[in-house]
C-alpha cells in the first residue's frame, strides 16, 4: 500500500490513536501511565514513542495529563531521568494549563463550538427522523431524530458537528489552496481532510496536503499560515534556510 518509509510513518503518526486503541482496549486513549518522584512528590506521565523524532520533549493535555515524547528506543530511566530534571519546569506548566483549560463539551444546547475566529453556539432540537447540522448566523442548530435515546442524544450531536465541519473545511481548504498555489506558483497534488489530533497538516514527497478538519476551529489567519506552511512545502521539503 505504501511506496516509501516516509509513508509507512506518517501512516503510522496519522493511526497512532487506532493503534492505542487496538494496544489497550481497556482504555481507548491511554497509555501506560508511570510514577517518578522528588522532595515535592510524584509526577505521573505517558510515554509516546516516534521513530523519527530527535529528542525527548514534554507535553500537557487536557485529556491524558503529562505526556512525553521519545524517539524510539530511548530508555525508561532516560525518560525518567528527564521528567525528574525538568520537574518544576513541568509541574508549573501543568498548572498553568489545567486553569486555562476549558470545561469539556456535554454536546447539548448552550455549548459552543468555534468556527473560523466566532464561536457558534449549539442548539439541538428534536426531528421526526433524520440526524443533520446548519448553521444560522452564530447557530448551529443538529436536529436529532426522535427515536434516540436519551444517552445517544451527545454522541449523535457530536458525530453531525464533526460532520458539518468536515465538509466546512473542505470546502474552505480546496477555495484557499486554489488561491495560494497560484500566488505561490505550485501546484499541489491531491488535497486530504483527515481526522488527526497531533498534525494539522502535511505535505508529502509528491506534493499531496493532508489537513486535519479542525484546523476549522481556529481564526481565519491561522487557517490560512497552515495552509502557506504546507504549500511551501512543495518546493523545499523540508525547514531549511532556503524554506
Amino acid at each position: 500500500f505504501f511506496d516509501t518509509d516516509e509513508e509507512v510513518a506518517k501512516f503510522v503518526e496519522d493511526a497512532r490513536d487506532w493503534l492505542r486503541k487496538q494496544l489497550y482496549p481497556g482504555d481507548a486513549s491511554a497509555q501506560p501511565y508511570h510514577v517518578v518522584s522528588d522532595e515535592q512528590g510524584e509526577i505521573r506521565f505517558r510515554v509516546t514513542y516516534n521513530g523519527r523524532r530527535k529528542r525527548i520533549s514534554a507535553y500537557w493535555r487536557r485529556e491524558t495529563g503529562l505526556e512525553v515524547r521519545s524517539p524510539t528506543g530511548v530508555s525508561m530511566a532516560q525518560i525518567e531521568q528527564f521528567v525528574l530534571a525538568n520537574a518544576g519546569l513541568l509541574r508549573e506548566h501543568a498548572a498553568e494549563m489545567e486553569q486555562a483549560a476549558e470545561p469539556q463539551r456535554q454536546w447539548v444546547s448552550g455549548d459552543t463550538v468555534p468556527f473560523l475566529g466566532r464561536e457558534l453556539t449549539l442548539q439541538v432540537v428534536p426531528h421526526k427522523n433524520t440526524n443533520r447540522a446548519h448553521r444560522q448566523g452564530d447557530t448551529l442548530t443538529v436536529r436529532v431524530s426522535e427515536s434516540a435515546l436519551p444517552d445517544e442524544v451527545p454522541h449523535i450531536v457530536r458525530q453531525e458537528v464533526r460532520a458539518w465541519l468536515f465538509k466546512q473545511a473542505a470546502a474552505e481548504i480546496n477555495k484557499r489552496i486554489r488561491s495560494f498555489s497560484e500566488a505561490l506558483g505550485v501546484s499541489p497534488g491531491k488535497v486530504t481532510i483527515r481526522d488527526t489530533k497531533s498534525r494539522h497538516g502535511s505535505c508529502s514527497s509528491r506534493g499531496n496536503i493532508s489537513i486535519s478538519y479542525r484546523i476549522v476551529m481556529a481564526p481565519p489567519p491561522v487557517v490560512d499560515y497552515l495552509l502557506w506552511h504546507e504549500l511551501c512545502h512543495i518546493r523545499h521539503p523540508n525547514h531549511s534556510r532556503e524554506y
